[in-house]
């Protein structure tokens, strides 16, 4: 929507003057109900491939998303095949996933709509 009146900035700069698909990639939204998709973790938080394994795997222990999941013994925990809207996974599981996806995008804006309401106090910490 465009703004009538007044204007909003963000580090002074009129996001009226911005591109939108630059600002977009600029703020990111975790919210309340989790989005996810069939595919792999890593599909879930990097669509793109634009993250090294490394980078990943170390996201995902700091997460504590490789001792959550149960996932098969020799692989790796990016590897985790998630069902439709996440089916397969608990309501706080599906945030971590969705938090390590707007950490992943390094936005310069974080909005979150209760997005740990579900995660345990541990883990939220």
């Amino acid at each position: 929507m465009e703004v009538e009146t007044g204007s909003i900035e963000i580090d002074g700069i009129d996001i009226s003057k911005v591109e939108l698909q630059h600002l977009r990639h600029k703020i990111t939204t975790i919210a309340q109900e989790a989005t996810l998709f069939k595919g792999t973790l890593r599909f879930n938080i990097d669509p793109y491939e634009m993250e090294s394994h490394e980078n990943i795997d170390a996201l995902l222990e700091r997460a504590g998303l490789t001792k959550l999941l149960k996932y098969e013994e020799g692989t790796a925990v990016r590897d985790f095949q998630i069902e439709e809207g996440g089916n397969n996974l608990s309501t706080g599981e599906k945030q971590i996933v969705c938090i390590c996806r707007a950490v992943l995008r390094k936005a310069k804006v974080v909005i979150f709509d209760e997005a740990t309401a579900n995660i345990d106090v541990v883990t939220e910490h």
